[in-house]
């Protein structure tokens, strides 16, 4: 084993539910990493909405406080366990954290989830890859079997998620729509979209003006009564994926269920032709580590020949984490928010 020098760090700790100031920056101890592990010194982590969620507790498996927050990070391979040869201390890696963990200075982490960076690629931009762009493609090709000249919705559209989906779905030559509010709607036109402006209530009826005749998938993060109202907009074989909950305060909020209650009562139904998916990537992850490698190479290769440019709203120091998370539950952001946590 590669043993790493560094005995103490620091990390953001998660204490209780509630708001940002339970979030605390902190000194720990850094443990070396054990057989099949490898430990990472991180450049950079990601924000993601989903860690407002589980901090506020409305999101499924909150853990056990207190937890350190963060799905995805990048950065430099400090030390390796036992058994690992897939990587090697100095080499420059990205990894997405099942169960949090991202936000600190070290991290260690299952050699399998480590997929090296190639040197062409900074560490800012390939940390927007592991949870934005992975569920960006998870959702478009692997759940959504999107073909080439289908139409794609996807809600909040100027969010790390969704700039991804957009990406990601014009180079598939797909036709995109993004549903954004007015000031954000240039970032989904400068992307190749048409903005679907939701300032007011009826943005499915300027949606159905913009795309008559129907979509074919459309990826939804705001819940509430979206999918009772989207259905009809749906064309045959049309596909519907949940992929957040914003509307109703999260998954946990029992809002989406109450959707589905409504949609059910107005003897709408899944009926084979328009099917629905409730969108998971970590257990995407867990079943299939082989697809985790290989797409997120893939997208490491797009980053390489300039195909995608990730859109990055600010880069906020470890210590400043709960600014982070405040600024991203602003709802005023675009593209991903990044925690600079040591040397990149």
């Amino acid at each position: 084993m590669s043993a790493s020098t560094v005995d103490r760090a620091h990390r953001v700790v998660c204490f209780g539910k509630g708001g940002t100031d339970q979030l605390r920056y902190e000194d720990t101890e850094v443990r070396a990493p054990r057989s099949g592990e490898v430990l990472i010194r991180v450049a950079y982590a990601g924000v993601a909405f989903a860690d407002t969620l589980v901090r506020r507790g409305v999101y499924p498996k909150v853990p056990p406080h207190p937890f350190v927050p963060g799905y995805d990070v990048a950065g430099t391979v400090a030390a390796v366990g036992d058994g690992v040869s897939s990587c090697a201390p100095g080499e420059r890696v990205l990894a997405f954290l099942e169960t949090f963990g991202g936000y600190a200075e070290y991290v260690v982490v299952p050699a399998a989830l480590v997929v090296r960076v190639p040197d062409s690629v900074s560490s800012q931009s390939a940390v927007c890859l592991p949870l934005n762009y992975l569920s960006a493609h998870l959702m478009l090709h692997d759940l959504g079997k999107a073909t080439p000249g289908e139409r794609v919705v996807v809600t909040s559209a100027a969010g790390g998620v969704g700039t991804a989906v957009l990406e990601l779905g014009r180079l598939a030559g797909l036709e995109m729509f993004g549903v954004v509010s007015s000031r954000k709607a240039a970032i989904v036109e400068a992307l190749g979209a048409t903005a679907i402006v939701h300032d007011r209530d009826d943005f499915v009826e300027d949606l159905g003006a913009a795309a008559p005749g129907g979509v074919d998938l459309f990826l939804d993060c705001l819940g509430g009564d979206t999918l009772s109202r989207v259905y009809p907009q749906l064309r045959e074989n049309g596909r519907f994926i949940a992929y957040g909950a914003l509307a109703t305060g999260g998954f946990s909020s029992w809002g989406f269920l109450r959707d589905l209650a409504r949609l059910y009562a107005k003897r709408l139904r899944f009926d084979g032709r328009r099917t629905m998916f409730n969108f998971g990537l970590p257990a995407k992850i867990k079943e299939d580590p082989a697809w985790y490698g290989r797409t997120l190479e893939g997208l490491l290769a797009h980053l390489e020949a300039e195909k995608v440019a990730p859109v990055v709203e600010a880069v906020i120091p470890l210590s400043e984490a709960a600014r982070a998370q405040d600024l991203l539950e602003s709802r005023c952001t675009r593209g991903k928010i990044i925690l600079a946590c040591g040397a990149a």
